[in-house]
């Protein structure tokens, strides 16, 4: 049975054992006391859980710690893993949905690399002033990253070098300890301004106490680089990953809410498109890591988001011609599409099949990191050619390239087979 506990000089000497993977549990373990720590023995632990909201750590060497976590804490829900040991990453993937992945190579520095000579520029911590600044450029810009950003500056060291009193390169140190969100502007890069608040950060970190290391994504290819000028050294590989578990209660809430606030904004138009309030569908999902680059295209093809009204009249003749709306309820039709176009909230997309408009499909954000997937159809003449499938697959890599993480859809049971090759999975099949 595992025990709820507190932190303890038993937990920190079973981490440290294996230093540099546990450094980000460590980190968390003495930067956020508001996480959650579970061991199976209080005195000699054999294993350590953490949760802090969303995300997990663990760390154990014993299959048997790691099965007990994923059978008693990873019931139905959503589940982050924060930069774990890559065979651990491994285990717990085998056995659930991977909703998103991001690998990473793990640098850190020993002390004796720790070369202050690199240093020829004035390098100055940020103010919490400059946050919005930065994220700014972050990469994972999100609604909740210039607060993170804002207590990273706060409560931890950072270096910058400034020009004319604004920051033009800057990295930083997170909640786990590991330093990140480092950025050089477009117009200052290639000065070494990079090296050297790296190294300034390190000799800061390594004043309080601790090692200064990284997670570098695996596709990333300058960081790697940048880590070996300044004399990191790999030291093993971890993961970031979510997951779904069993049927979470929040994914089919998120779903039925979506169909719903649907059908609102386009209130009326089942009148001619009565398919759209058919009772006869699947509940799916799909996470968006699955969705690869090669997946197969119809030659010519391409989506659009719609951006204008010329797009938007294009995209209600597809729709139109898809749904076959007989010509005097066309006009109608269109004007009843049209608080979609005006919502920050859906994203329209158009098919082309060289030059043609021959398709559509919508995206409605439901949460954050979570678009529902409509009106997916094609005009005829262009049916039965792969380029339905093509639609979808093209319309779900701009969902992750915009950075969502899961697409929820009420699939018509006719289409089922289509989604289920794509990778949607059933969460249940559903007949009301």
């Amino acid at each position: 049975m595992l025990i709820k506990t507190e932190n303890s000089k038993a937990i920190m000497d079973f981490l440290k054992e294996d230093l540099l993977i546990n450094l980000n549990t460590i980190g968390i373990i003495e930067n956020m006391p508001e996480a959650e720590i579970y061991v199976d023995d209080v005195e000699n632990p054999k294993g350590v859980y953490v949760s802090k909201g969303y995300f997990c750590y663990i760390y154990s060497k014993e299959d048997s710690f790691i099965n007990e976590v994923m059978d008693t804490f990873l019931r139905d829900g959503f589940y982050g893993f924060a930069g774990i040991d890559a065979s651990i990453a491994e285990k717990i993937k085998k056995r659930y949905e991977v909703t998103w992945e991001n690998p990473c190579a793990l640098y850190y520095l020993p002390k004796e690399n720790l070369d202050l000579s690199l240093i020829k520029n004035p390098v100055q911590s940020l103010e919490v002033k400059d946050a919005e600044f930065v994220d700014k450029f972050y990469e994972f810009r999100g609604s909740h990253s210039l607060e993170a950003i804002r207590k990273d500056i706060e409560l931890r060291p950072s270096s910058a070098v400034f020009v004319d009193g604004e920051p033009v390169c800057w990295v930083l140190v997170h909640d786990d300890n590991s330093m990140g969100i480092m950025y050089t502007r477009e117009e200052y890069r290639r000065k070494g301004y990079a090296v050297e608040v790296t190294i300034d950060l390190a000799a800061k970190i390594y004043e309080r106490g601790n090692i200064p290391y990284l997670q570098i994504i695996d596709r990333n290819n300058m960081s790697p680089g940048l880590a070996k000028k300044c004399n990191f050294v790999n030291c093993g590989y971890v993961n970031w990953f979510g997951v779904i578990t069993g049927v979470p209660k929040d994914f089919t809430d998120m779903n039925r809410e979506s169909k719903k606030q649907f059908l609102e904004s386009i209130s009326g138009i089942e009148s001619y498109i009565p398919c759209l309030t058919s009772s006869n569908y699947d509940e799916m999902y799909l996470g968006l890591d699955k969705i690869e680059e090669n997946n197969e295209v119809v030659e010519g093809f391409n989506l659009q988001q719609v951006e204008n009204e010329e797009m938007m009249n294009s995209w209600c003749e597809v729709i139109c011609k898809g749904y076959e709306v007989s010509e005097e309820h066309r006009e109608h039709v269109k004007k009843q599409f049209s608080p979609l176009y005006n919502n920050s909230n859906y994203r329209l997309y158009i098919g082309y099949v060289n030059g043609a408009a021959v398709s559509s499909s919508v995206l409605h954000k439901v949460h954050k990191e979570v678009d529902g997937l409509y009106l997916i159809t094609t005009v005829p003449g262009c049916r039965n050619k792969h380029i339905g499938a093509s639609t979808v697959i093209e319309t779900l890599k701009s969902a992750k390239k915009n950075k969502e993480e899961l697409i929820v859809i009420q699939a018509p049971k006719e289409q089922n087979g289509l989604f289920k090759k794509l990778g949607f999975v059933t969460t249940f099949d559903k007949e009301i």
